[in-house]
């Protein structure tokens, strides 16, 4: 929960002259300041002052969205009045400042040394008999330097060391740029004077600081915070340098064959490699099946790919039972989107309605609440974080109740279970209890979540989103391009073309008459549905493993053994005609089969399931796009004339 809080600050001293400097620091959602000037709180919810968290939404009515525009509108003043957002308090993560009357100002000064300290403030330490702390923090552990005993850096270190351990620093890097910042700020121990005597002081302090945040840490947005700060540098660092590099030309058959192969687009979380197939974060479909935690199961589990995805990192068991425990806290429809699916004609299609119900969830957006009352571009990401979790979680809910009111004879679902993971709920939820469906259903959301950034649902919800729309808009808008036959509708058409098949031939045809079958099929001018892809030279890994899922645990089954036989067939038929580039099986191949199986034959939601498993992949490379301020969308479009002139014709 926010509030928002209009203070008065005002500047009592000619000494003050970082007025507006310091207040700057409050822009930055890094904790960096912690000095606060004469503050009056006129919200009666909370008379404290600011509090660390805090974040400079105006400043004397004017809305800031940048460090820049805090500095020009505090240029020159004495006094401001601002309106504050405050996120969290009254915890140890985001400790709250107390006021120190002047009697406990002047104990402050006696206490070190005579040194003038700045009349009511706000800051860290234990200074006084009525000391002024971090709520929570605990004082007793401080020293009570002098001073005799700063001069050296142990006890300096010993300070900061024990005076930081209850507070939680999520901005490592801006919090060691800042370090001569963060050092006036935890008290008056260290004053200009000492900071001019001593340059070893950041460093002394830097080193006792807790920087980064543990690789153990179970809470996603944190490690997030901690990567994208990194991440920001290396990006920063590389455009500065390489700015003007070329990296491929365009020619004209790419203009009009939809831009294929152009390298114009960043795409983080995941890249197509033309012959190990799409690997996330830079590991193979065959390398996450094996790293990613199972937590007893026999695949692993999908919340394991989103921490992937997001973070870089294969997560430990505790990670991915910490996001589990997120999605099922977050699985809650609102009754104004409850009542719209049950409102829908049975006729209309899933994917229609799940677009449409993904839609209606944007009145649940927290980014779109956020900016309408203005946040600055650096947080942007932190409300697409909280949408795309809240999106994912109800993804399972939604789907699974378009499912059973469109194909069964109840459209409720069942409750969440807190002991299960995001897959075996969806299973449960769809009204599947077969294990090996769920252990098919993770398997299903993981290989399908994400493949680069090109195609079309992919590339769709990066454009919506690059607008800032909010996910669930840009998340409809991505489905919307999903549902399109060239795209979400390939295995169904390998179903289709696979009962063709039975019902031509039979169940117990030869390999040579299922050869004779392709040929004839192939002569007619018609393709082989399931079979190339646009990058992949080989294989796909996709088919691979789903081909080696149903080696394990499926038996005697007459269409995926039909899929096994084409794959046997068909690549050698493709190659000797000499115009298919990829004559191989896709991922399409392969997963309508392993959903009939088991009892999913309604061929009309197999898109739906395509969606949910998509969400993991495009919900985290959208909240690193606003992480990187990747700007709005916007190529140059050209009519054929243009093009002519261009090319001297």
């Amino acid at each position: 929960m926010s509030k928002m809080h209009e203070l008065s600050l005002k500047r009592n001293a000619k000494t003050e002259s970082d007025f507006g400097f310091r207040l700057m620091e409050w822009f930055n959602p890094a904790i960096v300041s912690t000095f606060v000037y004469d503050v009056t709180v006129d919200s009666p919810a909370d008379r404290s002052g600011m509090t660390t968290g805090d974040r400079i939404v105006s400043v004397d009515g004017m809305l800031v969205r940048c460090a820049d525009e805090v500095r020009a509108l505090l240029d020159g003043k004495s006094e401001i009045r601002i309106v504050i957002e405050r996120t969290q308090t009254g915890d140890s993560s985001q400790p709250q400042m107390f006021r120190r009357s002047r009697s406990e100002e002047q104990e402050a000064s006696r206490n070190y040394g005579g040194l003038p300290v700045r009349s009511q403030r706000h800051c860290f330490g234990s200074i006084s008999r009525k000391p002024l702390v971090a709520q929570n923090a605990r004082q007793s552990f401080l020293p009570r330097p002098n001073w005799s005993t700063i001069a050296t850096a142990s006890t300096r270190q010993l300070f900061a060391t024990r005076l930081i351990s209850h507070i939680k620093v999520i901005d490592s890097s801006t919090f060691a740029k800042h370090s001569r910042m963060v050092i006036m700020a935890l008290c008056p121990l260290f004053s200009r004077r000492i900071l001019q005597n001593s340059k070893n002081v950041a460093s002394v302090i830097s080193s006792s600081l807790p920087f980064s945040v543990s690789t153990e840490s179970t809470d996603l947005k944190e490690v997030m915070a901690s990567k994208i700060v990194e991440h920001s540098k290396k990006v920063a660092s590389f455009r500065k340098e390489h700015s003007k590099s070329v990296i491929g030309e365009i020619t004209i058959d790419m203009v009009y064959g939809g831009m294929r192969s152009m390298k114009a687009l960043l795409w983080e979380t995941s890249l197509l490699d033309p012959e190990l197939g799409i690997k996330f974060r830079g590991r193979s479909i065959p390398e996450v099946l094996k790293q990613l935690p199972t937590l007893g199961s026999n695949e692993p589990l999908p919340e394991g790919i989103f921490w992937l995805l997001c973070t870089g990192d294969v997560p430990t068991a505790k990670q991915v039972q910490a996001l589990r425990t997120q999605f099922n806290q977050r699985a809650v429809l609102p009754e104004h989107v409850v009542q719209m699916v049950l409102s829908f004609p049975k006729q209309l299609h899933p994917m229609a309605q799940f677009i449409s119900a993904i839609a209606a969830l944007s009145s649940e957006s927290k980014f779109s609440a956020a900016y309408t009352g203005g946040i600055p571009k650096s947080t942007f990401w932190e409300y697409i974080y909280e949408d795309a979790l809240n999106l994912i979680a109800k993804l399972t809910p939604l789907a699974a109740m378009i499912y059973r009111s469109c194909f069964k004879s109840s459209s409720t679902v069942c409750p969440i279970d807190p002991e299960k993971d995001w897959a075996a709920n969806f299973a449960a939820m769809l009204g599947y209890e077969d294990k090996m469906f769920v252990e098919l259903l993770r398997l299903y959301l993981i290989i399908h979540c994400d493949h680069e950034g090109g195609n079309v649902s992919a590339h769709t919800c990066h454009l919506v989103g690059s607008a800032l729309s909010d996910p669930y808009l840009a998340f409809s808008a991505s489905m919307a391009g999903l549902a399109g036959p060239l795209h979400g509708l390939a295995n169904q058409e390998v179903l289709l073309f696979l009962h063709r098949i039975m019902e031509e031939i039979g169940k117990n045809y030869t390999k040579e008459a299922l050869k004779q079958w392709v040929n004839k099929r192939l002569d007619s001018g018609l393709v082989i549905p399931g079979y190339g892809h646009a990058v992949l030279r080989k294989t796909d890994p996709r088919f691979l493993c789903q081909k080696q899922f149903a080696e394990r645990f499926i038996k005697n089954d007459a269409l995926i053994q039909l899929v096994w036989d084409l794959y046997e067939i068909v690549p050698g038929i493709l190659e000797a005609l000499g115009k298919v580039k990829n004559p191989y099986p896709n991922v399409d191949a392969h997963s309508g089969v392993l959903l009939q199986h088991y009892g999913m034959k309604e061929m009309n939601f197999y898109t739906v399931l395509f969606g949910v498993s998509r969400a993991l992949g495009v919900m985290a490379q959208l909240i690193w796009s606003r992480a990187l301020g990747l700007p709005l969308e916007r190529p140059k479009s050209m009519t054929t004339d243009n093009l002519m002139s261009l090319v001297g014709k």
